[in-house]
């Protein structure tokens, strides 16, 4: 059975989400959502949205990097924007392409408006079933403000690697953003 089966058609998953994680967030840090290699992506790269990491996903549950309202989401469910106490601009998005599986393979946990503690699972999603419809399985955490912020430092530990890429998990500190 996978992720999503295992939430979405069992009714002794379906109402409750997977447990949170536990870790002491920082104001101004933001964390890993999920475990995997951070990789250099496209729509990182580019900066489009703001600053920010792409990760390759290891796991299937994406997590909240940071504490704060959730002020977006997705009715595909693939994306989730967190705003922080601080006013940072939190966006998760999970997938390049994704939008176009019409939700299929992904379920919510949190809705627009939730208060959301650092570690609290957001979204499970089908990792294979992504792959399957041709799509990148890539989660992407952005800055979305970061215009309007101070500088954003990488702080990701790059001591433990799986070819040349840094291998996080969830909970681990991602980066800070200072202040102006």
């Amino acid at each position: 059975m996978n992720i999503i089966e295992r939430f979405a058609s069992n009714p002794e998953y379906s109402s409750k989400a997977p447990e949170s994680l536990s870790y002491a967030a920082e104001p101004r840090t933001i964390h890993s959502p999920i475990a995997g290699t951070i990789v250099r992506d496209e729509v990182e790269s580019m900066g489009l949205f703001g600053k920010g990491l792409a990760i390759a996903p290891s796991g299937e549950i994406v997590y909240a990097p940071v504490a704060g309202r959730i002020r977006a989401t997705t009715v595909t469910n693939h994306a989730i924007g967190i705003t922080t106490a601080e006013g940072i601009d939190v966006l998760i998005h999970i997938g390049i392409g994704t939008v176009s599986m019409n939700g299929r393979g992904f379920v919510r946990f949190v809705q627009e408006g939730d208060e959301v503690k650092a570690g609290q699972a957001l979204v499970a999603f089908d990792d294979e079933r992504i792959i399957d419809a041709g799509y990148k399985d890539t989660v992407v955490v952005m800055v979305t403000n970061s215009d309007e912020l101070g500088p954003i430092s990488y702080e990701v530990d790059e001591s433990v690697k799986l070819g040349s890429h840094p291998v996080v998990k969830p909970g681990e500190l991602l980066f800070e953003v200072g202040t102006k």
